[in-house]
Order: structure tokens, then C-alpha cells, then sequence
């Protein structure tokens, strides 16, 4: 995320291209510099299985698995826990008005749980579902463009990643498919529906009253 727009440029990027009457939605706001975007897949992608039909919250489930390296030796969540139930509930339904031709855009910026005082720090990525399964290419994991943001009012240009090109992203999660450093196919588990409770006996008939 290198290149910068002046702050015009950056306020459309922030509004987006508003849609035309009876467009299907293409962009779900989850806050400042965080969204889930529908957008064209990079040319040559082989269609996507899209539409895609995945429950919220075993996407929210996939999303919170995925971890990156830290200082230390030590590993942290790509996302926070308290953004993964509107992060899978966007994305689920992204995926639903998706096209084979569209992958979704994905940005978050948080403190990443760093404490008050720490930098805002930026996800930038591209997700798309083919073969069943979640797919995840991460451009990057702890993006600091924010400071920069806030001191001279200008964005970047953001990059989520692409197929052709490995970036220098490190992701991982334990039960998906590692296709490059920095691209996963993750697979949904299956979500617990609740029980049902069992249907309350019938009534006995009330006894026929003796005749006179």
C-alpha cells in the first residue's frame, strides 16, 4: 500500500461508487478504513463459485482460525475476535450476490488488541469461494497506513493481493489448505443447529359426561 491518493480522490474512495436503482449491493461499511467490497476479479482468474452460499457464522469461524507470525516466535489472530461476528455475517452475504467473475475486497483497521496506545493497524485482503471452500489472499496483515492518515490526510491506494503474484504475507490455520504464504483455502465446519424442543403431547379428550 504504497501509493497515495490526495484527500478528493480519498473521499471517494471511502463513499465508494454509489449504485444504480435495482444494483445489487456491492459494498458493506463495518466502520472507518473497514469494509467488504464486491468487486471485478483480476483478468485471467478462472470464474469463482460464486454465488455462494455460506453460513455466517462458520465463515466468522474460518475467518477467526487464520493466524500470522509475530515477534517472539509467537502467532496472533488475523482478526479480532469482537469484528468476526460482522466480518462473517459481510462476507456471507457478499458472497451470496457475487458473481463467478467477482472476488470480494476486504479492509479492517483496528488496534489489533495491542492496548489504547498502540498504532491503528490494517488487514488488506481478497476472498473468494471456489471448489467449496473459502478462499483467503492476504496482501496485508498489519498494513500502518493510518498514522500517516491522520498526520497528512492521505490514503492509499489499497492492494488486496492477487493470484498471479505471491506478496509477502505469512498466513496460516490449522485445518486449511496452504496454497502459497499467503493464500489459504479454508474450509467451513459445519454449525451446530439448536435443538428442538419435542412437541408437547396432545390433550387427553375430555370424558363424555354420563346421560340423564
Amino acid at each position: 500500500m504504497r501509493t497515495y491518493a490526495p484527500l478528493a480522490l480519498a473521499l471517494t474512495l471511502l463513499a465508494g461508487t454509489p449504485a444504480a436503482a435495482g444494483d445489487a449491493r456491492k459494498t458493506w461499511d463495518l466502520g472507518m478504513f473497514c469494509w467488504v467490497k464486491v468487486a471485478a476479479a483480476e483478468k485471467g482468474a478462472k470464474p469463482n463459485g460464486h454465488p455462494a452460499h455460506m453460513d455466517p457464522q462458520a465463515v466468522a469461524q474460518a475467518l477467526g482460525t487464520v493466524r500470522i507470525p509475530v515477534e517472539g516466535g509467537k502467532d496472533e489472530a488475523l482478526f479480532s475476535a469482537e469484528e468476526l461476528p460482522a466480518l462473517g455475517k459481510a462476507v456471507s452475504e457478499a458472497l451470496a450476490t457475487a458473481g463467478p467473475g467477482d472476488d470480494l475486497e476486504v479492509l479492517s483497521t483496528r488496534k489489533r488488541e495491542r492496548g489504547i496506545f498502540a498504532p491503528t493497524l490494517t488487514v488488506a485482503c481478497r476472498i473468494f469461494a471456489a471448489d467449496g471452500r473459502l478462499n483467503l489472499i492476504a496482501k496485508e496483515t498489519r498494513g500502518g497506513f493510518y498514522d500517516r492518515y491522520r498526520a497528512e490526510g492521505t490514503i492509499p491506494i489499497f492492494d488486496y493481493g492477487t493470484r498471479a503474484q505471491a506478496g509477502k504475507a505469512v498466513i496460516s490455520a490449522p485445518d486449511a489448505t496452504s496454497l502459497r504464504p499467503d493464500w489459504l483455502a479454508l474450509t467451513l465446519a459445519p454449525v451446530a443447529q439448536a435443538p428442538v424442543a419435542p412437541a408437547a403431547p396432545a390433550a387427553a379428550p375430555a370424558a363424555a359426561a354420563p346421560k340423564a
